[in-house]
């Protein structure tokens, strides 16, 4: 009786393991895939974009992002992800930014938002031609010194296109900031966790 007990105990906690095992959530870490600076304004002129206007300029390939907005302009990083995992598999999703170019001096207030579309490209993307902002997925406040990390995009993930693509919009406050892109060698990171 003892040697059925103990075997039966034995196979449970094989079960048991296995089940754990599969069961066991995964998490993948990605970079972006690309990123671009978005900008739109009013009256400012830029002599070095088609026709002076500022939205025409593909700011794709710079070594920074840049996001402010003021009276006249409009300023925000648009920032492209491949996930890892189909979007179904996705449990939760959490992005990191680098340090800022500069340390912020005050508390700032980030806003990131989906992007309507993945299909856009880093040398062509302008304020003219970028996908449309979607919903707010989530308000960030950064402390003085600090940086953008561990920000809820769940959301966005889980609205990925059949490739698996999706992007966010990361909109800043009056404060200038500055973060380096992927063309520095410092893209977005995307934490994903899948079951």
């Amino acid at each position: 009786m003892q040697g059925f007990v103990r075997s039966t105990l034995l196979s449970v906690f094989a079960l048991l393991a296995l089940v754990t095992v599969v069961c066991h959530a995964a998490e993948t870490t990605t970079t972006a895939i690309k990123d671009a600076t978005i900008l739109q304004t009013g009256q400012t002129i830029c002599t070095e974009c088609t026709n002076s206007r500022c939205d025409m300029c593909p700011r794709g390939q710079e070594a920074k992002l840049t996001m402010n907005l003021g009276l006249k302009t409009y300023i925000r990083a648009l920032v492209g992800f491949h996930l890892p995992v189909p979007a179904s598999q996705v449990t939760s999703c959490t992005v990191d930014f680098p340090d800022f170019i500069t340390p912020l001096r005050s508390e700032t207030e980030l806003e990131i938002a989906t992007a309507a579309s993945s299909t856009w490209d880093e040398g062509t993307v302008t304020g003219a031609n970028a996908p449309e902002s979607g919903s707010a997925i989530a308000q960030v406040k950064v402390a003085p010194g600090g940086r953008i990390t561990g920000v809820d995009v769940t959301a966005a993930c889980r609205a990925a296109d059949a490739n698996g693509l999706f992007s966010i919009y990361v909109r800043g406050s009056w404060e200038f900031v500055e973060l380096p892109s992927k063309e520095a060698g410092k893209p977005a990171t995307l934490h994903v966790v899948s079951s």
